[in-house]
């Protein structure tokens, strides 16, 4: 599914953008489409930020965000080079590296195709040539498609289904590092397989949430002599044989 997808984004852009270095035309005009452009860029970087990357992929991310600073965004009624009808052109060596954008083009595509379009043309200004759309094409798989998996390890948390955590893509959980504060949530819930995937996974046992551990959190609450007292105690000590401190400082 991910390769059709991946597919069908490259079939829709491919035709029609390039990449150049200095061929470019500069071109004045169009501050609704570079404004359109901006908001684009800044839409598909907030939410890519949510989403599990891989670190080489946040590098990427904070490249770009920092760049949409400074950068120079024209459009253009049409853009060419060499004869070619294009959607984009992008100039890494100008100062600041410049982006032309075809009106005409830009008029006809979804937001999807707006946000590869915004990361193809910005990724080789970054240092990262998008060749056949390979890094900019996982970047929107990431970013159509992770939401379910997010969806997905919330609930695994939530109804602590064993068969379900035994079953779920353990890869998903390696990139979703940044919700190792669920393993709070899990420890509250005694939900012992979920902690012991994500640990496989990589996440963080010792993970400092609101300045505290897994363990210290639990550990407040254990001793309440309820329906959950032995739950919780198990759930300490299962914390520890992961490999949680006791007596970690959180700064």
């Amino acid at each position: 599914m991910k390769k059709e997808i991946l597919a069908l984004l490259f079939w829709l852009i491919l035709p029609h953008t390039s990449f150049a270095l200095n061929s470019g035309t500069e071109t004045n005009g169009g501050d609704g489409f570079v404004a359109d452009f901006l908001r684009v860029a800044d839409s598909t970087f907030r939410e890519l930020e949510s989403k599990p990357l891989s670190d080489t992929e946040r590098v990427q991310l904070q490249k770009l965000k920092n760049q949409r600073w400074n950068l120079d965004v024209v459009s253009s009624p049409s853009v060419s080079l060499n004869g070619k009808d294009l959607s984009a052109i992008n100039n890494p060596s100008f100062s600041p590296p410049k982006i032309t954008i075809s009106q005409k083009y830009w008029n006809k595509f979804s937001d999807e195709q707006k946000a590869q379009l915004v990361l193809h043309e910005m990724l080789p200004i970054v240092g990262y040539p998008d060749q056949d759309y390979k890094l900019s094409g996982a970047l929107m798989i990431k970013l159509l498609q992770s939401t379910q998996d997010l969806s997905t390890i919330y609930d695994l948390v939530e109804t602590c289904s064993y068969l379900q955590i035994d079953r779920f893509d353990i890869y998903s959980l390696k990139n979703a590092k940044h919700l190792n504060h669920l393993i709070h949530s899990a420890a509250v819930k005694g939900c012992q397989p979920f902690i012991k995937k994500a640990i496989e996974a990589g996440w963080n046992v010792d993970y400092c949430w609101k300045g505290q551990t897994a363990y210290q959190n639990l550990k407040r609450s254990a001793y309440t002599f309820d329906d959950k007292f032995f739950i919780n105690l198990s759930t300490l000590d299962f914390l520890v044989s992961l490999g949680a401190n006791p007596e970690k400082v959180c700064l």
